[in-house]
């Protein structure tokens, strides 16, 4: 969930989402009766934030050709991706990852 609240011209009724990955929607819904959402605020003192490996979630079955989050196995964890090419694009890097969370360092 993204909490856009005051993050929006008044009246906007179209928002662009962009991506460096290929994903396909078959539909994004907004809840306008949700209460607003409790998100801490960034900028807090933290130990670390770290971002590490974890691997490919299996998929429920085998032969599944697309990704579904309902479709995945995350207890099983494969170090290999399940798919034939590497995926290219600017991703974030493993280790510190408070700056680009924008938080203290």
């Amino acid at each position: 969930m993204v909490d856009l609240a005051r993050k929006l011209p008044l009246g906007t009724k179209r928002l662009r989402i962009w991506t460096n990955l290929a994903l396909y929607w078959d539909s994004i819904a907004v809840d306008l009766s949700a209460p607003p959402l409790s998100v801490p605020a960034a900028g807090g003192a933290f130990d670390s934030a770290q971002l590490g490996f974890r691997g490919f979630s299996g998929f429920l079955r085998p032969q599944a050709r697309l990704f579904a989050a309902g479709a995945l196995r995350y207890q099983r964890v494969h170090y290999n991706a399940p798919w034939a090419s590497s995926l290219e694009g600017t991703y974030t890097r493993y280790g510190d990852v408070r700056a680009p969370l924008g938080l203290q360092e």
